[in-house]
């Protein structure tokens, strides 16, 4: 698949987010999101295409316990590769609920398509790909980076959108 004017937006990779979504995931395993989602790193990086990593950090939290529940997993794999932003979200929504404003940060680099992965799907997920796609960005759901507490939650958030795709999609 082409990635120019492509983002991947990774959400809720975070260790808290493992603890509460990792003995439930469906239909695929935590460490295959992780895995997945380490894979496709790989291909924007190489692509040169930013890589948005979105961890939700409660407003209601003191500063340094929100810090620890929004560590990110993947972060050290993410170190040392170039594009790579962080934000923090304080509800579902990384568009909405963030003090960041990733919409203006996806114009200036003349982003057009967002590619989604993380957990938790129903949520998380959908819910920023949903206003991505009102902003009008075409979004891409990769199913096999993407899991949920509920498989039927999952199925039907899928069904919302047009584009779904596998990392094998992305990844030669």
């Amino acid at each position: 698949m082409n990635l120019s004017n492509t983002a991947l937006i990774m959400i809720d990779l975070q260790a808290a987010m493992r603890r509460i979504v990792a003995p439930f995931a469906k239909p695929y395993s935590y460490d295959e999101v992780l895995a997945n989602n380490q894979k496709l790193m790989g291909a924007f990086a190489d692509a040169g295409q930013p890589i948005i990593m979105v961890t939700v950090q409660p407003k209601i939290l003191p500063k340094k316990w929100a810090e620890r529940v929004g560590r990110l997993i993947l972060e050290e794999d993410a170190r040392d590769l170039p594009n790579v932003y962080k934000i923090a979200k304080y509800g579902p929504n990384a568009f909405t609920q963030s003090d960041e404003n990733l919409e203006q940060l996806l114009n200036r680099q003349k982003i057009k398509k967002l590619v989604f992965t993380g957990v938790s799907t129903s949520n998380g997920v959908v819910k920023t790909a949903r206003t991505a796609r009102e902003l009008h960005f075409d979004v891409v759901i990769v199913k096999d980076a993407t899991a949920d507490k509920s498989l039927s939650g999952y199925q039907k958030s899928l069904e919302e959108f047009e584009t779904i795709c596998e990392t094998k999609d992305f990844v030669n």
